[in-house]
């Protein structure tokens, strides 16, 4: 019995070890996967990890009056942008994907694709290098920055979009051609159930048909959300994969527009040219206001995200038939992907 009890303790702790070396190896691995989406920046110095691999810049970042400044085409070109300076106009040119960031030393003003914005320290010169705040870059590039203040390590971290398609709506403005598929991002995921939000302004409604006051329960928006739209973007057998049984399709309030999306810059919606037919505002890039669950300072006002993607939570004219929806919505992904595996 005491040998059996022995044994017994000796294979418990060999398993036991056995599990500590397997978590070990699997944060290990965990690190390694992260630090293939990172750049990570010293103060001070001139040697960086870029995705996993060591690179020494020509110049390091620093510390210009309290603010952490990186050198602008070091960082630009890690994140696979094209940079371009204008002496005459001491400006700098940033473009990736349809992105456009434009940087004027010695201005607290940024534009990102044509929208002013306000940066907490301008862009400068020093050892005759462009430097400037990490955040407007990165973060108009996709990408979140994180400040460790005891390491004075600057971490830039990719984040990958996940988006998928299900269900359809006329969305190309050309409708002899049938209704598009719809692409959502998903915005918060557990196993297979996702939280999603088009990712275009799929078409314009007012907030309210009239201009009288209203609250957002007793809108005509949110009684067409309950009961209007389903039909028309989901067929029967698409519905089955949303969660709910009642009121199941929804838009986002306030505080979740900036809960999932923390910046601005994420926050910038563009109007499909359905959208954009039937009377959507947009900025030259084609970005649409978008509306909010939520009344703006006054009834007769609806909060929204504007073209530059801060929320106007003052609110527009809620009667205003200018304003585009995203949609959100509960999946099942497991019934989306059966359903998507059969129309293939």
């Amino acid at each position: 019995m005491k040998k059996f009890l022995a044994v017994a303790l000796l294979a418990t702790s060999v398993f036991n070890l056995t599990q500590a070396q397997a978590v070990t190896i699997s944060n290990l691995v965990k690190q390694e996967e992260q630090s293939k989406k990172q750049i990570i920046l010293t103060i001070d110095n001139k040697i960086s990890t870029v995705f996993g691999e060591t690179v020494e810049n020509d110049v390091p970042p620093i510390i210009k009056n309290s603010r952490t400044m990186v050198p602008s085409r070091f960082v630009a070109d890690s994140l696979g942008a094209n940079v371009e300076w204008n002496a005459e106009k001491r400006e700098v040119k940033i473009t990736k994907d349809g992105t456009e960031i434009l940087l004027t030393i010695d201005s607290n003003i940024a534009k990102v694709n044509g929208a002013d914005v306000t940066i907490d320290s301008p862009a400068i010169i020093e050892n005759e290098r462009t430097y400037t705040p990490a955040r407007i870059i990165c973060e108009s590039l996709g990408a979140d920055v994180a400040w460790n203040g005891t390491e004075k390590k600057i971490t830039i971290t990719l984040i990958e979009e996940e988006t998928l398609f299900f269900g359809s709506f006329e969305q190309d403005g050309t409708v002899k051609n049938g209704k598009e598929p719809i692409e959502w991002i998903v915005l918060e995921r557990k196993d297979n159930v996702a939280l999603a939000i088009s990712k275009y302004g799929l078409f314009t409604k007012e907030f309210n048909e009239s201009s009288y006051p209203v609250w957002w329960g007793s809108s005509s928006l949110k009684k067409w959300l309950d009961n209007g739209i389903e039909d028309y973007i989901f067929t029967d057998e698409e519905q089955n994969a949303i969660y709910g049984d009642k009121n199941r399709i929804y838009i986002l309030s306030p505080g979740e527009a900036k809960h999932y999306f923390n910046t601005d810059i994420k926050r910038q919606c563009k109007a499909t040219e359905q959208a954009k037919q039937r009377g959507a505002a947009v900025d030259e890039n084609g970005n649409c206001y978008w509306w909010l669950a939520a009344i703006g300072t006054e009834r007769y006002l609806g909060a929204c995200v504007m073209q530059n993607g801060q929320i106007h939570e003052t609110g527009r004219n809620i009667a205003l038939k200018d304003t585009c929806i995203r949609p959100v919505v509960i999946l099942d992904l497991n019934v989306v992907n059966e359903i998507n595996s059969k129309a293939k």
